[in-house]
């Protein structure tokens, strides 16, 4: 893209390809003070700057991890509790541990919020009727538990810095954590049925899994 741009350029100011240079985003014409960045550049020549590559990735670098959900049911209401959540993550070698633990920590609070709360709702007339934030409900800090987070540094023989990934790790793994917290919660153990339970794991969700399970007074 440099090149077709220098050359784009010294075209355009007449001047030789060996005295225009690419510097801070701008081409210059050496020795004047003629310039042109290279936005500018590309407006000027709609198309002429595209360029396509491709690159075949021969290894990948997955993150690894393990998250675990504590959670509280109170059997008269169906409302779950989180009371603890701890992470546990392989992202290779951390360059910026506090960037990385608020990305994580970020994603399994969106995870929470998908697991038990969260949902586009419609009626017949496929009208969204969860369409704001006073019908759309979101996970706030007191829906939320303390987090325990931790990093196991395995770098990556991947690429040189040995980083991995984790962008996603925690919008990923929250949800199943939730939901297999949620499930062990409910069952009543070997020789019963396993639960289950669809998201959002709403109160009225988990209240009519009880009663199907007949862990209600009167079900």
């Amino acid at each position: 893209v440099i090149a077709k741009a220098c050359a784009l350029a010294s075209n355009d100011f007449e001047a030789d390809m060996g005295d225009v240079e690419f510097s801070n985003g701008e081409l210059i014409v050496t020795g004047t003070d003629i310039r042109i960045r290279l936005g500018e550049l590309a407006v000027l020549h709609p198309g002429e700057l595209d360029s396509r590559q491709s690159a075949e990735l021969k290894d990948w670098t997955y993150p690894n991890g393990c998250h675990i959900a504590e959670v509280e049911i109170d059997g008269d209401t169906g409302v779950a509790r989180i009371v603890a959540y701890t992470i546990v993550d392989d992202f290779g070698r951390v360059v910026n541990p506090l960037l990385v633990e608020g990305q994580v920590i970020g994603g399994v609070v969106q995870g929470i919020g998908q697991a038990l709360m969260e949902q586009a709702r419609y009626d017949d007339t496929a009208q969204l009727i969860s369409g704001s934030f006073a019908d759309y409900c979101m996970a706030r800090a007191g829906d939320l538990p303390s987090f325990a987070f931790s990093t196991v540094e395995i770098p990556s023989t991947n690429n040189a810095m040995g980083i991995k990934g984790c962008g996603e790790a925690g919008t990923i793994a929250a949800p199943p954590a939730v939901i297999n917290a949620l499930v062990d919660a409910l069952w009543k153990g070997p020789g019963h049925t396993v639960p289950s339970i669809d998201m959002p794991a709403t109160a009225e969700a988990i209240w009519a899994s009880l009663g199907r399970l007949g862990r209600i007074a009167g079900h």
